[in-house]
């Protein structure tokens, strides 16, 4: 059993349970349960889970749960043979998904990209892609870096050349927005701000 409090909203709450290794590599599309429970009055309830009956293997799962406001949150827990135990949330939050954002230049002739980012993500770990509106002929780029608390710090490097540019950046749960700064390999700078996608499952607002 899992317990624990909303609150703003103690409308239906829909949840869905996923595989760690799901959640990790961003694929929602086979959720192992799917069901939904109204809070108590003061926004606290209890789930109790009828995995054993739904033929899930032990191992390391995340509930995804949804207000009626929109709103999500993730919860981890461990499935054992006999029970299920409630693991906190680590200190590295998780980031994974698909952003869309910008970075502009710090001069003033300033030039707005757009582009596209997918980051997966393992521990502290993450990598992924990302496309660009102009992206000099580079085409797609890819990326490695880490989390460390809600200090973020990537290298970009594209395809087709050793061209490197270095991201430092904050995330900030309660909106899905990552900003920061940037430097490339010729010494130019500027600014970036990328945000989740919508259609990502990810819950970046505590309750």
């Amino acid at each position: 059993m899992i317990e624990g409090v909303v609150s703003g909203d103690n409308g239906p709450v829909s949840l869905s349970v996923f595989t760690l290794e799901d959640v990790k590599a961003g694929d929602f599309s086979r959720p192992r349960l799917a069901d939904s429970f109204t809070p108590a009055s003061d926004g606290k309830y209890s789930i109790n889970f009828p995995i054993n009956s739904q033929n899930i293997s032990p191992g390391s799962y995340v509930i995804i749960l949804k207000l009626t406001t929109g709103e999500w949150t993730k919860l981890q827990f461990l499935f054992g043979a006999k029970e299920v135990n409630y693991v906190p949330n680590s200190s590295t939050p998780l980031i994974a998904g698909t952003y869309q954002g910008y970075y502009n230049y710090d001069n003033s002739n300033s030039r707005t990209i757009d582009f596209t980012i997918t980051v997966n993500q393992t521990d502290s770990i993450i990598t992924g892609t990302i496309w660009e509106s102009d992206d000099w002929g580079y085409g797609p780029s890819t990326f490695k870096g880490s989390v460390t608390g809600t200090n973020i710090k990537f290298i970009k490097t594209y395809n087709r050349s050793n061209y490197q540019v270095t991201y430092k950046g904050m995330y900030y749960p309660d909106t899905g927005q990552i900003s920061g700064t940037w430097i490339n390999d010729d010494g130019y700078t500027g600014t970036f701000t990328i945000y989740l996608d919508e259609s990502s499952y990810y819950e970046r607002r505590s309750f």
